[in-house]
């Protein structure tokens, strides 16, 4: 845990960095991550993955990053906040918050195998 938090510092102070990652904890124990870009230009923020240890499903964690991201984009001036998000999964959540289905991403796979 320790170098993977010396990584993500190091890259967050690089000066062409334009995101981050976030950590929840509860009573101390990694419960989620989460991370996120914000576009060249600043007017988008894109919520590029989040994730909950088992152990802690089911119990809102999946909120904290969630909101923390959404402050930040508010706070950096960022109109849009966009994802990608894994009906069943991400998707009810992120839906039961305000986001919309606009459209849909065609996964690529090297050499046709899926």
């Amino acid at each position: 845990m320790d170098r993977v938090l010396e990584e993500q510092t190091t890259y967050m102070g690089h000066p062409a960095c334009r995101g981050g990652y976030l950590i929840a904890s509860v009573a101390g124990a990694v419960a989620a991550t989460a991370n996120f870009r914000v576009s060249a230009d600043g007017r988008s923020l894109n919520l590029n993955g989040a994730a909950v240890l088992p152990a802690f499903r089911g119990r809102r964690i999946y909120m904290a990053p969630l909101n923390a991201r959404m402050a930040l984009a508010a706070q950096r001036g960022s109109g849009i906040a966009g994802t990608q998000a894994r009906e069943g999964y991400s998707e009810p959540i992120l839906s039961r918050c305000g986001f919309r289905d606009v459209g849909r991403d065609t996964v690529l796979v090297p050499g046709g195998r899926g």
